[in-house]
C-alpha cells in the first residue's frame, strides 16, 4: 500500500527514523572532521533489529531515492533563477566559487517555488508494525502515523 505525503512530511519522518536509530542504540552517528581530526563514519550497532526498526530501514531506503529526486528538481530550481551574466549567459558564482549568486528578485522567487516544492506529494511504500510501538513518544507517533504504525485519527488543535 502506499500513501501520498509532501517532501517536508518525508524529511520530517526521515529525521525522526534516524534519530529514533540512534536514541535506542541501533546506530552511532558518525562525526564530522574537526581541526586535524579526520571526520568518523556513522555505524551500525549489534542490537538485533525489530519489526518496527526493519520497516523503518525500509522506509530510510525508500526515502533516500525519493531525496535524490527532490535534490535534483531543487538544483534545477536554483539554476532557473541563479544570476548570469547578461551577454554570455553564464552563471554567476560567489568568492568561494562553490555557489551560485543571485538577484534579490531571483532569490525571492527561488525561495517561492522550493516552498512549492516543499509542499508536492509523493507516493511511499507503507511498512506498517504493531510490534515494538509501545514505547514510541507522541511525536513519533504522530509522524510515524499510517506508515510505520496504523493509521489513527490525529487529536485536533484548538
Amino acid at each position: 500500500m502506499k500513501k501520498s505525503i509532501t517532501y517536508r512530511e518525508g524529511q520530517k519522518l526521515n529525521n525522526y527514523i534516524v534519530n529514533y536509530f540512534i536514541t535506542n542504540g541501533y546506530f552511532i552517528a558518525g562525526v564530522p572532521a574537526s581541526g586535524d581530526k579526520p571526520a568518523t563514519p556513522g555505524r551500525w550497532t549489534e542490537k538485533t533489529p525489530t519489526k518496527l526498526v526493519a520497516n523503518m530501514k525500509n522506509i530510510d531506503k525508500q526515502w533516500a531515492k525519493i531525496y535524490e529526486e527532490y535534490t535534483s528538481l531543487r538544483d534545477d530550481l536554483q539554476l532557473d533563477h541563479c544570476a548570469t551574466d547578461e551577454k554570455t549567459k553564464v552563471i554567476l558564482m560567489n568568492d568561494d566559487g562553490k555557489t551560485r549568486k543571485f538577484t534579490v528578485e531571483g532569490e525571492k522567487a527561488l525561495k517561492k517555488a522550493i516552498k512549492e516544492l516543499d509542499a508536492t506529494s509523493v507516493e511511499i511504500h507503507v511498512r506498517i508494525t504493531t510490534e515494538g510501538i509501545d514505547y514510541l513518544t507522541e511525536d513519533e507517533r504522530e509522524v510515524f502515523n499510517g506508515i510505520l504504525i496504523p493509521e489513527f485519527k490525529l487529536a485536533e488543535a484548538d
